[in-house]
């Protein structure tokens, strides 16, 4: 009788065992694939697999690996092994198009001329030996390279392997235009006159990746022909004349991405404090309004800094984000620094679309940029939320009116007759309320490689990739966008955020208090040491009583800074506890539904 729940046991364990072997050999023939995990990493993104299928003349993927007497480093094997299958995936996506060829460039053979032909180039370690890591993609007399696949651009595999194919299959740089008094391009020092130079934004450096980038100063009376995109970066104290070239631009068929700020912050190393930017007669003709002397204040967004949290520096997640728009439905995170806000004229009806691609939380509001950055604690002691999702970023498309409709601005050398005056064809505009955003403190870090004085920049968030996915769809290039928006995932903890506010609201009214009396007890302090006069002429009633405020004083700050300790040891330790608890749910899940299944099946045999 024991016999039959073993025996019975055994057949089900053997019809598992033999489902499994069933699935994978069929999976083996059928090339079927699975992708389990939430964001699907280990399957093509769409965007590339269109690009793929346009693919006309055959292209060849040759991928450089270092085996035998140049080994590959340890920790980099199992990265070598999912750029294979991604490669993989990208050759049975093609239908044969994309050929992958898979080299050893040993020393002096000729898998070694062909690297060094296609400008791959051995990567040396620190113990004096070298390694191959590299890719280059070729059609027909096209060829470009990926000389180093670095790990730290993992999120950016995918990415930039459908690059290096879409410009070995489509050779030909849009030309795009980039107008701006920041030094975006880079800006060379001047020997004797102690001007340093700076070097170009990563923003920069990536588009002469695919695009023909140009300079187009703030003075241009007009937009050199042939751009496709204008990017528009803190235009500050812009004149009617330039703003008339930019709109004779957009209804000539241009394209225009621009990022606005109230409070650049980039701008204050040139002048005394940072200064603010808008566009106010494309807007105005546009039917909106920029918030250009106050900047957004989130508490659901808030980020911390190094002087610590600060209302108006924005880490926004998905729920900040258009879940529609391919520019931001596959983003994980911005972050924004005393950024501005846009409105709607009510009383205006131009003939586009609006569309809201990053907006704030309702628990935020419109504030002082001065005192935010100065004294941000001022900022959450007075704190009144709007209720309102106020837009940080909007795309605007369909046909534009002028903005100039009674002529151009006197000394363009314009005649009215010359006036475009509406889009004779459909155009877009991707306005942003922050310019900080996108330079390289914000958006990226740098990453040192494995070879001396290597240098990589990665991502930090979805900034960049917001910028650059916005200019290559306005110039085209639709596709890479939808490979572009899988670069950043990384996995915010909005529980932790929540619990952090509830505790910053528990302690808030004991620290509010405190400030207030340490403020009486300053007052009432300074009162009596002017009123005073000299200190030798003090009676001993009066030194009493400023000793006895100076104790209080002493007594009040220490309670404060005791207050705001115990406040952040409470949000870090949250922070802690909710990481263990990620960390530690699933294997306890999985061992919870082992021993519940366990017990089940030993009841089920004692039944029997």
């Amino acid at each position: 009788m024991k016999t039959k729940p073993l025996i019975s046991s055994m057949l089900w364990i053997l019809a598992v065992l033999g489902t499994v072997v069933a699935v994978n050999i069929l999976a083996g023939i059928f090339r079927a694939r699975i992708d389990l995990t939430q964001d699907r990493a280990f399957t093509l993104s769409e965007g590339t697999r269109r690009m793929i299928s346009k693919i006309e003349d055959p292209l060849q993927l040759r991928l450089y690996v270092s085996s035998g007497d140049s080994p590959m480093p340890p920790f980099l094997k199992t990265y070598v092994q999912q750029i294979e299958d991604l490669l993989k995936e990208m050759t049975r996506a093609s239908s044969g198009k994309v050929e992958v060829i898979k080299l050893a460039p040993l020393p002096d053979s000729e898998a070694e001329d062909s690297a060094r032909m296609d400008g791959i180039e051995p990567h040396p370690l620190p113990d004096g030996s070298s390694f191959y890591l590299g890719l280059s993609a070729t059609q027909l007399d096209q060829k470009v390279a990926l000389p180093y696949l670095s790990p730290d651009r993992e999120r950016l595999l995918e990415y930039d392997i459908a690059r290096a194919i879409a410009r070995a299959a489509n050779p030909e740089k849009p030309k795009i235009g980039i107008m701006s008094p920041l030094p975006v391009m880079g800006k060379p020092g001047l020997a004797g006159f102690g001007s340093e130079a700076t070097k170009p934004w990563a923003l920069f450096e990536e588009l002469q990746k695919d695009f023909d980038v140009q300079d187009v100063p703030m003075s241009s009376p007009e937009i050199p022909a042939g751009l496709r995109v204008l990017v528009v970066i803190h235009p500050k104290e812009i004149s009617d004349s330039t703003q008339f070239a930019i709109d004779q631009f957009l209804l000539g068929g241009g394209r225009l991405v621009v990022f606005l700020d109230p409070y650049c912050i980039l701008d204050a190393g040139t002048t005394s404090e940072p200064t603010a930017s808008t566009l106010p007669k494309l807007l105005l003709a546009w039917g909106l309004t920029f918030s250009s002397d106050e900047v957004i204040a989130d508490m659901d967004f808030e980020a911390r800094s190094e002087q610590g949290r600060a209302p108006s520096l924005l880490d926004l997640t998905p729920a900040a984000l258009s879940p529609t728009d391919v520019l931001t439905s596959g983003l994980d995170t911005l972050l924004l620094a005393f950024a501005g806000t846009f409105g709607v004229r009510e009383e205006t009806s131009p003939g586009f679309q609006r569309e809201v691609l990053v907006h704030s939380s309702k628990n935020s509001e419109l504030v002082d940029p001065e005192v935010s950055r100065m004294t941000p604690e001022k900022i959450r002691n007075t704190f009144v939320p709007s209720g309102k999702e106020w837009p940080l970023a909007l795309r605007l498309t369909g046909k534009f009116s002028t903005a100039f409709p009674d002529g151009p601005p006197v000394g363009t050398g314009e005649s009215s007759s010359e006036l475009l005056k509406s889009s004779t064809q459909e155009s877009s505009v991707v306005l942003v309320g922050d310019a900080d955003m996108i330079h390289d403190q914000l958006a990226v870090t740098e990453v040192r490689g494995l070879f001396p004085g290597g240098q990589m920049i990665a991502p930090t968030n979805g900034n960049l990739l917001l910028a650059q996915g916005a200019i290559e769809q306005l110039a085209g290039d639709e596709d890479l966008i939808a490979v572009r928006s899988r670069a950043v995932k990384n996995r915010p903890f909005t529980v932790v955020k929540s619990m952090q506010a509830q505790a910053e609201q528990k302690f808030q009214t004991t620290i509010n208090d405190l400030e207030v009396s340490l403020q009486e007890t300053q007052s009432r302090l300074s009162s009596l040491e002017l009123g005073s006069g000299n200190s030798a002429t003090l009676s001993a009633a009066q030194q009493q009583e400023i000793a006895g405020f100076r104790a209080k004083e002493a007594a009040v700050k220490k309670e404060l800074k005791d207050a705001r300790r115990q406040l952040r040891a409470e949000i870090d330790a949250l922070e802690i506890q909710i990481k263990w608890l990620n960390l530690a749910a699933v294997p306890a899940l999985v061992a919870v539904v082992a021993i519940a299944l366990a017990i089940w099946r030993r009841r089920k045999s004692a039944a029997k």
